[in-house]
């Protein structure tokens, strides 16, 4: 199996004495590599605009929900 760069320079600093530096500052040293991302699907905007926010196209109602057991008591409100 081949092994990744990253994985081999985490497996080499293990093995490696202590150079001095905190190992917070060795961790921001290192740089993770990443796999490109895989093609994804594309499709054309259909039901919204650029620049407009779909909840702003929305008539909003403000409700109360109350939720209550068979009792008659207040579960949730």
């Amino acid at each position: 199996m081949e092994r990744r760069p990253a994985l081999e320079a985490a497996a080499a600093s293990q093995t490696q004495p202590h150079s001095g530096t905190s190992e917070s500052q060795s961790r921001a040293k290192k740089t993770v590599e990443r796999t490109p991302l895989a093609p994804g699907l594309e499709f054309p905007r259909y039901f919204t605009l650029p620049a407009v926010d779909p909840f702003d196209e929305v008539e909003w109602e403000i409700r109360s929900a109350v939720i209550g057991n068979e009792k008659g008591h207040v579960v949730f409100e």
